[in-house]
């Protein structure tokens, strides 16, 4: 048995309800595979009617206590947790790359970028704090204080198994929620093991709460009309989000929504060309291509068009593809067939339409879900490509004319997550952010994900905000008490 194979021996397959671990039942239980051979991994349970209702009823018993605890208790087992997961991290990033396919390298790197949401929150609680003032007429004192929203739906994707649950559950735990976890179909592992890890750490019963389920809609839906639960934090696709929305309504929920994207990244006439294939190498094909932050449509200045293609084609050739687990992986399988068929109709409707392809185009035989990586030029702008989210290692470049026009280009789509851009002028390449029509804007660098940054979208790529003081502040309400002097 291997080193990976000995881990997901011993990460538990059960459900987890009220501080124990429930079997796992043959009748009642779903397949998780390794989508670089498609062999199964392990099964795990599929839960149902009773675990939820009885997850609803531990969470909701806990919350009347776990609300009342001390900040500096929470902070202190958050950094338990933190400490775990850090001498843990070769185990869980081992665990990611097995059931997600993501190579060792990048896995590792979710580790240290989900940990840090452990870390942070644990440190941010002990500075929270309310307001005390005198009314302006000085009859009374103004006293306002956070309280913890209730009960949390924690809904998280498969692309970021790991660090999509620390972000929202240590939020959670940190402003004094308890929380029902639903991970992914495909990667409920990680998941799996960061609850483990609160269990040894010493969490009271009820406060997490995990349960796998193939049956999502049905379960989710469930949940969120049950006036127990107060808040529903969801990452995934628009479609998705939108349902679970209308779904929250009716019990007035509270809702953070991390939903898709169709990022531009912007190559001024300027820039360093070098850094920005750089860039795009990691902002298009990191995890496959498989991320909402995904780098979606190059938008590329004609002046410097045909160079960046020249080079970015030259580095998109040399990235090595092959199982996760294997050393200097680069790009590793997509997450299912049924997504790598989807990849494929995207590029041949993209050639359609009138794009060249200039590299890759055709899924790679064998066993496993893989995919060459692509380019693709002068698709029409509006085009299939343009207009869709590109979940897989495809790349299509445009080329555009002026600033002017790049501006109005990157927001011609209903998304609004996240857009990249590369130039030299300072000066410019603020005023190109400042009419960008998205929550975040990175310059000159692939990467824009910070614990201590806020991370969210506008438009059709969801509300709220997570990371930051504001992802403290969405598992919050503030209470205003007014007293008579």
């Amino acid at each position: 048995m291997t080193s990976y194979e000995q881990v997901i021996e011993s990460v538990p397959k059960g459900a987890y309800v009220d501080g124990a671990w429930t079997p796992v039942n043959g009748d009642a239980s779903f397949e998780v595979s390794d989508p670089g051979n498609g062999t199964a991994l392990c099964r795990v349970a599929d839960t149902g009617e009773r675990e939820w209702d009885a997850a609803v009823d531990a969470a909701s018993a806990a919350f009347s206590e776990w609300k009342l605890t001390n900040t500096e208790l929470r902070a202190d087992l958050l950094r338990r947790v933190y400490d775990a997961v850090m001498d843990q991290a070769e185990d869980i990033a081992q665990i990611i790359s097995a059931e997600a396919g993501k190579p060792l390298t990048e896995a590792r790197a979710e580790v240290r970028y989900g940990a840090s949401f452990i870390r942070w929150y644990s440190e941010l609680v002990l500075a929270d704090r309310g307001d005390f003032a005198a009314s302006p007429s000085g009859e009374y004192w103004m006293v306002t204080k956070k309280e913890p929203v209730g009960v949390a739906l924690l809904i998280t994707p498969w692309n970021f198994p790991f660090s999509m649950v620390t972000r929202k559950l240590a939020a959670a735990f940190a402003a004094g929620c308890t929380s029902i976890i639903k991970p992914a179909g495909f990667t409920p592992l990680s998941s799996s093991w960061l609850v483990k890890i609160f269990h040894e750490v010493g969490v009271p019963a009820g406060v997490v709460n995990l349960l796998p389920t193939t049956k999502s809609a049905a379960m989710s839906s469930r949940l969120l009309k049950d006036s127990r639960v107060r808040k529903v934090s969801f990452t995934g696709s628009t479609p998705v989000g939108a349902s679970l929305l209308k779904g929250a309504a009716d019990n007035i929920l509270a809702s953070s929504m991390e939903l898709g994207g169709n990022a531009p990244f912007m190559v001024l006439s300027d820039a360093d060309l070098d850094q920005a294939v750089a860039g795009a190498l990691v902002a298009k094909f990191r995890n496959a291509g498989q991320a909402c932050v995904g780098a979606n449509r190059i938008i590329v200045h004609t002046a410097v068009f045909d160079e960046f293609v020249e080079k970015f084609v030259a580095a998109v050739q040399q990235l090595k593809v092959g199982h996760a687990l294997e050393d200097g992986v680069e790009i590793g399988p997509m997450i299912s067939e049924k997504q790598r068929v989807e990849t494929h109709r995207f590029v041949e409707r993209g050639v359609e339409e009138g794009g060249r392809l200039l590299t890759g185009g055709e899924p790679i035989e064998g066993a496993g879900y893989f995919y060459q990586p692509t380019v693709i030029v002068d698709a029409p702008v509006g085009g299939h490509l343009w207009s869709n989210e590109l979940f897989g290692p495809i790349a299509a470049v445009y080329r555009t004319n002026s600033d002017d026009e790049m501006i109005e280009l990157a927001n011609r789509t209903e998304y609004g997550l996240v857009a990249y851009l590369y130039g030299q002028d300072g000066k410019r390449t603020m005023r190109i952010a400042d009419g960008i029509e998205s929550g975040m804007v990175a310059i000159n660098r692939p990467i824009i994900s910070e614990a201590r940054a806020p991370f969210g979208g506008v438009k059709a790529s969801g509300l709220g905000r997570e990371g930051g003081v504001d992802g403290l502040n969405d598992y919050q309400v503030t209470k205003y008490i007014a007293i008579q002097r």
